[in-house]
């Protein structure tokens, strides 16, 4: 059993600050293990001894640490900058165990799945995109589609590998906006999160359910369009991964192949041409109408289905990151693909569905 699938598993049985983060928390718990087993840096091994001889539970104690660790690789992430490890120091000897306890506790409560994500942060990262649109920031929808995908990938994909795909060409304007929309954006991977777990969660923010027309949801400006290119952008980086966990199952091939056609359909309505296209290919008579009128009431149905689908299959498997099935080496959506077309790579295999 490796680490991280060890830590992921502890994540679920015990159920500390929010079990709905387990993907995006398990690689940083790993990572400080690895620390205080190592004492590199040995501030590690000492905060720990600092808090649980205080009385704080191990368990706390570590999610505390791996808290302030999390934020400080977003910083390096987002500022493209060396690691602080003074700076890291520092936060881990001011955790105080009193405060530890406090926000635990309104932690362990539990989330209100029905809860949105907060209308301030979404805002942030709106206003974000409309300020990088030409560097190809993506929108608040595509952004949460996403994550959604992120979260639903039978693998634990970390934020050092899901970040740059997403944020792209984009060069912040200042360390401050860095930080604020890394905060955002870790914010919004954590209510997907929860609403990926809950029984009874929606993935999709209020403002982005499908349109009741099936057409419309085609057309340029769809919020529920512009969340499935954001699936359909993960499932690109992907792709490999999914492939990789369902290996010779055909039923299963067969249903993650729905999945992606159902997601990039409504992606864009070129894509759903050329879709419809090659049903008329294999001898199928539907209008794009009808298709578009199908593929819609499988909705809910595919959502639902695609969830179950990643966890099932990282259920089944050992956790390892994803790191070495995604796209390493990072394509500008501008620059020529790397395929040798002589198209732009966002025309050719960075297209959403290719």
């Amino acid at each position: 059993m490796t680490r991280l699938e060890a830590v992921s598993e502890w994540i679920e049985e015990h159920g500390f600050f929010d079990s709905n983060e387990t993907q995006s928390r398990a690689a940083i718990l790993s990572a400080l293990e690895s620390q205080i087993a190592g004492a590199d840096p040995d501030v590690v091994a000492t905060t720990l001894q600092r808090l649980t001889g205080a009385g704080l539970e191990r368990g706390r104690a570590l999610f505390a640490m791996a808290g302030v660790l999390d934020q400080i690789m977003a910083e390096v992430l987002s500022k493209q900058s060396d690691f602080d490890l003074k700076e890291y120091q520092r936060r881990l000897e001011a955790l105080d165990i009193q405060q530890i306890e406090h926000h635990l506790a309104g932690s362990l409560q539990g989330s209100d799945s029905s809860q949105a994500y907060d209308p301030g942060l979404q805002q942030r990262l709106e206003a974000f995109a409309e300020r990088h649109a030409d560097q190809g920031a993506p929108t608040f929808p595509t952004l949460a589609g996403f994550l959604f995908a992120v979260l639903c990938a039978p693998s634990v994909v970390p934020p050092s590998v899901w970040l740059p795909q997403i944020l792209g060409d984009v060069s912040f304007s200042s360390d401050e906006e860095a930080e604020q929309t890394v905060d955002a954006i870790m914010a919004l991977l954590n209510w997907v999160a929860s609403q990926v777990h809950a029984e009874d969660g929606d993935p999709l923010p209020s403002d982005c359910i499908p349109d009741p027309d099936p057409m419309a949801n085609l057309e340029a400006g769809s919020r529920f369009g512009q969340w499935c290119e954001g699936v359909s952008r993960a499932q690109v980086e992907l792709e490999q991964v999914w492939l990789d966990a369902v290996g010779d199952d055909t039923e299963r091939k067969n249903t993650l192949g729905q999945f992606f056609m159902t997601f990039g359909f409504f992606a864009s309505k070129d894509l759903a041409i050329e879709l419809h296209s090659e049903l008329i290919d294999h001898h199928q008579s539907l209008s794009l109408e009808e298709m578009a009128a199908g593929l819609h009431g499988d909705i809910p149905d595919v959502i639902a289905e695609y969830i179950d689908l990643g966890i099932e299959l990282r259920r089944a498997s050992p956790r390892r990151p994803a790191k070495a099935h995604v796209r390493s080496s990072k394509v500008g959506r501008n620059a020529p693909c790397p395929c040798g077309s002589g198209k732009k790579y966002k025309k050719c295999c960075g297209k959403p569905g290719q």
